[in-house]
This record gives structure tokens, C-alpha cells and sequence, in this order.
């Protein structure tokens, strides 16, 4: 069974598909960024707070050696979700 546009049982051309793709692509990239943009935008208010390389979780500092490969890091090691 076929990919076919919304509505009708007519199955997409390949043009079409191509250019579902990077719709998608652009809304993909799009997100990203705005969370990228998100992450910074938190990590300034931080300094601005004076508040920057203090983690969230638990208080503590954050290694200088994480902040400068992680600057927009908001947690130490051990609260990090994702090691």
C-alpha cells in the first residue's frame, strides 16, 4: 500500500515526497534551533542572575572542564540527566 495525499486515493509522485521531506527537514531544524536558542537564552539569564555554573539539582558548582566543552550545562555530572 502506497503513500497517498490526505483525502484522495491517488498515491504521491515522487516531487511530492521530496518536498514533504524537507518541509519536514525545515520544521526539524527549526525546533532545534528555537531549543538551542531556549538553552542559551536560560543560561544568560543564569549569569545575569549570578547564578551561572551552580547546578539546578544539588547546589553545587559545575566543573569549569564541563562548562567549557557544556557552557549552557545547567546541571553537574551526577544530576545531569544524560551522562
Amino acid at each position: 500500500m502506497g503513500t497517498t495525499q490526505q483525502g484522495t486515493s491517488a498515491p504521491l509522485t515522487a516531487r511530492q515526497l521530496e518536498q514533504i521531506r524537507a518541509e519536514l527537514h525545515r520544521e526539524r531544524m527549526h525546533h532545534e534551533g528555537t531549543l538551542r536558542f531556549d538553552v542559551i537564552t536560560a543560561a544568560l539569564d543564569r549569569i545575569d542572575a549570578g547564578t551561572y555554573g551552580v547546578c539546578l539539582d544539588c547546589d553545587t558548582a559545575i566543573p569549569y572542564e564541563r562548562l567549557s566543552v557544556m557552557p549552557e550545562t545547567d546541571r553537574c555530572v551526577g544530576c545531569s540527566p544524560v551522562h
